[in-house]
């Protein structure tokens, strides 16, 4: 990685969330008194993003209904991210 300058990478990562996200396995309550909430389980609907982004911001993203399977993460890898390949005259694709 030291052959390449900071300003020639191109950053993604995938990220999900559903209803349940913001659910969190701790809490508060009052001194010797357990936190307790009652959360009915149920599936809900999962959606995932998948940013680009280099040091100076983000290029483009794509929104999954569900997760990206390696197919999909290819496919957008080739179609949203490549094509902004054209305005980096000085950076490579990995």
């Amino acid at each position: 990685m030291t052959m390449y300058r900071p300003d020639q990478l191109i950053f993604v990562d995938e990220s999900a969330a559903n209803e349940r996200t913001s659910h969190r396995k701790y809490g508060w309550s009052p001194k010797g008194v357990r936190p307790h909430e009652n959360i009915p389980f149920e599936r809900s609907e999962r959606w995932s993003i998948l940013p680009a982004y280099t040091v100076n911001g983000f290029l483009t993203w794509d929104i999954e209904h569900g997760s990206f399977s390696q197919e999909l993460f290819e496919d957008s890898s080739k179609t949203s991210f490549c094509r902004f390949a054209i305005h980096f005259q000085d950076h490579d694709l990995l």
